[in-house]
């Protein structure tokens, strides 16, 4: 296929690869990948460098802001635990899908850090959000996350069904960002750059912070 591929077959060529050397090794072509199909250019997961480090920097910070790693941010996770536990109290011994209430509420910990949201398990919006994730993993399930390249480009062709309902369902997840989006411009602060609500919040007033920078690595988050 006119292509030369690197297997690393050791935990220490791959330490070698990624840590010694990992400004030589990082910045693989991905177009043709799962990580590619799955989460685009512009993701943390497929981020190098520069874009890389800005998203490193400011995902640490805001997050120790945010409580990360104090009693803060534990007692926030408590606070969710305490619900969990009342709603469980709640069934009356009757019977319920447990996986469903667990996928809740360690979601709402994720979203309240990213964007100040709990849901209800019956929340349309959140049920609407659950059904696209179990679907884009669902088809992630069915795609190679080894394989590169051409040989990934010829396994799309067999899996166009997977590959498609991906693509639906990153339009789809974009579709639910743009909302929370434009609730947080609707409701825009002037606050300061660091008195941030949560890291969506940060994000924001980062890129509109450094909006006139040509160089602002944020500018093409």
């Amino acid at each position: 296929m006119n292509e030369d591929y690197i297997f690393l077959n050791s935990l220490e060529t791959v330490k070698e690869c990624y840590v010694t050397q990992a400004e030589n090794f990082s910045n693989r072509p991905q177009k043709y990948s799962l990580w590619h199909v799955a989460f685009a250019d512009h993701s943390v997961q497929t981020s190098n460098h520069d874009v890389w480090k800005a998203n490193r920097n400011l995902i640490i910070s805001k997050f120790s802001s945010l409580g990360m790693g104090k009693s803060d941010f534990e007692s926030k996770i408590h606070e969710v635990c305490d619900l969990l536990i009342s709603n469980v109290d709640k069934r009356n011994g009757q019977v319920f899908d447990m996986h469903l209430l667990l996928s809740n509420f360690s979601s709402n910990i994720i979203s309240m850090m990213l964007f100040s949201k709990m849901f209800e398990y019956n929340d349309p919006l959140y049920i609407e959000l659950r059904a696209q994730s179990t679907n884009f993993f669902r088809a992630c399930n069915h795609l190679n996350g080894i394989l590169y390249g051409n040989v990934f480009r010829l396994y799309l062709m067999i899996e166009r069904k997977s590959y498609a309902l991906i693509k639906k369902m990153n339009r789809e997840f974009l579709e639910f960002g743009m909302k929370i989006l434009n609730e947080r411009i609707c409701h825009k602060d002037s606050g300061a750059e660091d008195d941030c609500d949560d890291l969506f919040d940060c994000y924001l007033k980062r890129m509109e912070h450094d909006k006139n920078l040509f160089d602002s690595k944020y500018n093409s988050l």
